[in-house]
């Protein structure tokens, strides 16, 4: 009988710490892990907080821009911006670049927001292509050139950036 009432007491106190032991893993109160093993960001659980008066943290994401700039008639010069607050600012900033090369003619061949673009160039042949990644970019703009010399002669990225 001694031994029931043990194990009868023993029950009672670890069903106590159940809700100690099932802890969101360093997350915070009302969140529970996102992904796959070993990630560490959060996400709110559904339904938390939902009579709350508190208005959740407002995040914004701003674009951001590049542009690539070309001399394809005469001097095959180019030049690049990235991470530009405007399409117009990056593409400014292109054409001042490409011109300070000494171009003669240069002309925008490409402009990106939030992605990434490559410029892929021969002596007779260029490519230029926007995608999500540095990969994908230049691998379109290899395709795109269609010459055994190609080579990637710019790629880089403008990726959106928060703001709280």
């Amino acid at each position: 009988m001694n031994n029931m009432k043990f194990l009868l007491l023993l029950l009672l106190c670890l069903s106590g710490f159940s809700g100690v032991l099932h802890a969101e893993q360093g997350c915070p109160p009302g969140m529970v892990p996102e992904g796959g093993q070993g990630t560490s960001s959060c996400r709110p659980l559904p339904g938390y907080n939902q009579g709350s008066t508190q208005p959740a943290p407002s995040v914004a994401w701003v674009s951001r821009w590049g542009a690539i700039a070309m001399d394809t008639q005469e001097t095959r010069v180019s030049a690049a911006s990235k991470d530009r607050a405007s399409k117009e600012e990056a593409v400014q900033a292109a054409m001042k670049g490409c011109l300070e090369q000494g171009a003669k003619q240069c002309e925008i061949i490409s402009t990106y927001a939030n992605g990434c673009a490559a410029l892929a160039s021969s002596e007779s042949r260029f490519g230029v292509a926007a995608r999500n990644t540095n990969t994908e970019a230049e691998a379109a703009a290899m395709a795109q050139c269609k010459d055994a010399t190609c080579q990637i002669i710019y790629s880089g990225c403008s990726q959106p950036k928060v703001v709280r």
